[in-house]
C-alpha cells in the first residue's frame, strides 16, 4: 500500500527538524482562522513555539491519478477550492505565516496548474509537489520568506 501524502511529508519533516531543533511540527492540529472557525490542518511547523507554516496536503495529481479518476480536472479544482478556503481564513488572521499546498504530483494540465498558482499567490500560498520538497526540503520548508 502506498503511504499517504501526509505520511510522506511528515517523514520529511521528522528528518528536517532533527537537525533544526528550533522547529517542531504537529499533524492534524486545530488552528483558529479569522472567521473564528478552528480548522484541522494537515501539518504545521512551529518555530520556537510560534506558528511558522501551515501545510495542506492534497493527495491528487499526476498522470496515473488522472487515468484512474473519472473527472480529474474537476476533482483537482474541488480540492484546491477547499484548500483555498482554509488557507485564506488562516492568512487573514496570521498574515506572516507561510502557507503551502502540497500535492503528490502536479496536474498534467499547465493551464490548470497556472490558474491555481495565480489564485493562491495573493494570499502568499505556494503550490508545491512532493518531489520539490523531497529534493530540497530545507530550502522549501525552512528558508522561504
Amino acid at each position: 500500500m502506498t503511504p499517504s501524502l501526509e505520511d510522506k511529508v511528515e517523514g520529511i519533516l521528522k528528518e528536517l527538524i532533527a537537525s533544526n531543533t528550533e522547529y517542531k511540527y504537529h499533524r492534524n492540529y486545530a488552528v483558529e482562522g479569522q472567521s473564528g472557525y478552528r480548522w484541522k490542518t494537515d501539518l504545521i511547523l512551529m518555530k520556537e513555539g510560534v506558528l511558522d507554516a501551515v501545510m495542506e496536503c492534497k493527495d491528487i495529481g499526476g498522470e496515473e491519478w488522472e487515468r484512474k479518476t473519472r473527472f480529474p480536472n474537476k476533482t483537482f479544482e474541488t480540492h484546491m477550492c477547499r484548500a483555498y478556503v482554509l488557507l485564506n481564513d488562516l492568512h487573514l488572521k496570521y498574515p506572516e505565516v507561510r502557507l503551502y499546498v502540497i500535492v503528490r504530483e502536479f496536474p498534467a494540465s499547465y493551464q490548470l496548474l497556472g490558474k491555481w498558482e495565480n489564485v493562491f499567490k495573493p494570499i502568499g500560498t505556494e503550490l508545491m509537489c512532493l518531489k520539490m520538497i523531497h529534493d530540497d526540503s530545507e530550502y522549501f520548508l525552512l528558508s522561504r520568506p
